[in-house]
């Protein structure tokens, strides 16, 4: 069964800076830096599918993108730290949408991780939807991704009610032989030393459950 991510893409800031984030894994606590809002949930699916051993890995991401996030990244001199970035260089990604920005932040982290993905790198679908979306456009874009897969949630980016709506429509896609294996949030509440946690929202799925066990 393959691993897809489903996103809804934020853009770049224009005043990025490089944060440090946590995941847990069976191996404990991992650090991981990120600079975009989906980047570091996207290495922290990587990361507990290499920790899984088997060749597992992330096959595909399928990302909801808006109109703002095809345009060229934008960033405001003295006011963003991206010079120190590691894995790619600012300097020759300033043609970049945020979209192909992201996909060379992952990327070149995967290829770090797993050498593997060099030569099987990991596919992107993009699925347009407009700045003001409708709920149909949101459900199309849930249900081609979520087709006999495990399936990753990014909850992070875009617009909050997409989100929401990507959560409950994927509840639904039990019937479709999808496994939801995590719902990712960043607890901008719980940071320490000014390091944000990464966690599973499993209770959300166990919430629609009681709702509709209620229901019934």
């Amino acid at each position: 069964m393959k691993n897809v991510l489903l996103l809804c893409m934020s853009p770049l800031s224009s005043t990025a800076k490089i944060n440090k984030y946590t995941y847990e894994s069976k191996k404990g606590t991992q650090f991981i830096e990120g600079v975009m809002t989906n980047e570091a949930p996207t290495k922290a699916v990587i990361g507990l599918l290499e920790e899984k051993g088997d060749s597992n890995r992330l096959d595909k991401v399928v990302m909801i993108c808006s109109d703002a996030v095809k345009k060229t990244i934008t960033l405001k001199e003295g006011e963003n730290d991206l010079k120190n970035l590691k894995q790619v260089d600012i300097r020759k990604c300033m043609e970049d949408s945020h979209i192909e920005f992201y996909k060379k932040l992952i990327n070149s982290y995967a290829e770090e991780i797993n050498s593997s993905y060099i030569n099987n790198p990991i596919k992107y679908e993009t699925v347009g939807i407009a700045d003001f979306t409708e709920d149909d456009e949101v459900s199309k874009s849930v249900i081609e991704a979520a087709e006999q897969v495990n399936l990753f949630i990014d909850f992070n980016g875009g617009q909050r009610y997409v989100a929401f709506m990507i959560l409950a429509i994927a509840n639904l896609m039990k019937i479709r032989q999808v496994s939801i294996d995590q719902i990712m949030t960043m607890n901008f509440d719980n940071k320490v030393d000014g390091i944000v946690p990464i966690q599973n929202m499993e209770s959300v799925f166990a919430s629609f459950d009681l709702i509709a066990g209620i229901n019934e």
